[in-house]
């Protein structure tokens, strides 16, 4: 067994707290961030709304992001639309103060994520969509293993442009050689 599941040298992943929905809603007052985690329109949540969704995501594993230094919540991670017969589950993560942005959170959080997937769910699979634009994000999965697998043409539109839809993936076995673990069979 390789460390702890949910900390990393600067960062762990934990459950949702409670009054945890007023620091997220200010996140989703930022334009830039709405348009690079969602496809929806850009809209404000209110703490109610986000509370709502938290506490109603069904076959969905939601985590916070907080820092060990100081505890300060900074983002999420989450697997959804998990597929337990086919061992498989959707991605998705976000950093959401800007000034957090750009530090490496997302490697560390990413990381950590993939390992609980693979190590402690026994996922097959891990799959999420990308904004063609979102150059950072796209760029972040490739160090990590991900492999582009396809293009939803078109599919996203801002500012009167369409954009790409970026398919990715990762399995298992090629997570598990390229982090020096040993297959189980």
């Amino acid at each position: 067994m390789k460390g702890d599941i949910f900390r990393s040298v600067r960062i762990r992943l934990c459950a949702p707290r409670t009054g945890d929905e007023k620091e997220v809603s200010t996140w989703y007052d930022d334009a830039f961030y709405l348009r690079s985690v969602d496809t929806e329109p850009a809209y404000p949540f209110s703490e109610e709304k986000i509370e709502k969704e938290i506490k109603g995501a069904e076959n969905t594993f939601y985590f916070h992001i907080r820092t060990l230094e100081d505890d300060r919540l900074i983002g999420f991670a989450t697997l959804h639309s998990l597929e337990w017969n086919n061992q498989l589950a959707t991605l998705a993560i976000g950093i959401g103060n800007k000034k957090d942005r750009g530090q490496g959170f997302g490697d560390e959080a990413l990381k950590l994520i993939m390992r609980y997937a693979f190590m402690e769910l026994n996922l097959f699979r891990l799959s999420l969509e990308v904004i063609s634009y979102n150059s950072n994000a796209i760029n972040l999965y490739l160090r990590n293993g991900f492999i582009k697998e396809g293009v939803i043409r078109k599919a996203v539109y801002r500012d009167n442009q369409r954009h790409d839809r970026i398919v990715m993936g990762v399995l298992r076995h090629d997570w598990l050689k390229a982090n020096n673990y040993e297959a189980v069979t």
